[in-house]
């Protein structure tokens, strides 16, 4: 690719494609104008590019653009002030090879960047926060406390994948000893090996009433139910 450098935008050939792409300089990037056939046309939309982008700033920029690589017959379906979900558009801005791009005030008081495209075909309806509201009343649901789910704490259901039907308590294929361990917050606990699935149940539950049911008690004042 052979770059033709200028004060506000540049050219570069892509020899994949056999095509002059032109890109204009905007604070903190390099915007994608389009691609033409030969350099008197590419030098020709740098041209106008820079001088829309000196006289009119970048959302005359991203207007510009808008023109010479969206067909007349597609006008823009969103205007300044619609609302998308918790959205409100505010202006017109360039954004990466976007061909349309609004910056937009969430609900909240933040502000982004979306594509419109995403705003038309509800991708994007906030700047994230409806997915942090959601997060957090999941964990509150549960009742995660120091990064462990205090729900499965209490819970006594067995995993589809355990070999013993028991929680806690896997069995050896070498040696057919039923082995307990207690989890919790990423420490494992190993309470021994036994030859018969009864006593690994007896130590497996005063080995969670004493390992979980303190953690439990900690947090909630109240004790594990066996």
């Amino acid at each position: 690719m052979t770059p033709y450098t200028g004060k506000r935008g540049c050219i570069i050939y892509d020899d994949a494609r056999r095509k002059w792409r032109v890109y204009v300089r905007v604070p903190g990037k390099r915007y994608h104008v389009g691609s033409r056939d030969t350099l008197e046309e590419a030098e020709a939309i740098k041209a106008d590019a820079v001088n829309t982008l000196e006289s009119g700033g970048e959302q005359a920029l991203a207007a510009y653009v808008d023109s010479i690589r969206r067909p007349k017959n597609k006008p823009s379906t969103v205007a300044k002030g619609d609302r998308f979900g918790r959205l409100i558009t505010v202006k017109r801005v360039p954004y990466r090879r976007s061909l349309r791009a609004w910056e937009c005030r969430c609900d909240c008081g933040n502000t982004i960047v979306v594509k419109e495209t995403s705003l038309t075909r509800e991708l994007v309806k906030s700047c994230g926060c409806i997915r942090r509201e959601s997060f957090i009343g999941v964990v509150e649901k549960a009742g995660f406390v120091d990064g462990t789910c205090l729900s499965v704490l209490k819970s006594n259901k067995v995993r589809k994948d355990s070999s013993t039907g028991e929680r806690c308590i896997w069995r050896s294929s070498e040696d057919g000893m039923y082995h307990v361990v207690i989890h919790l917050q990423r420490v494992r606990h190993r309470c021994g090996k036994y030859e018969t699935l009864e006593e690994a149940v007896k130590v497996r539950d005063k080995a969670r009433a004493r390992i979980h049911g303190e953690f439990l008690e900690r947090y909630e004042k109240q004790p594990l139910n066996l």
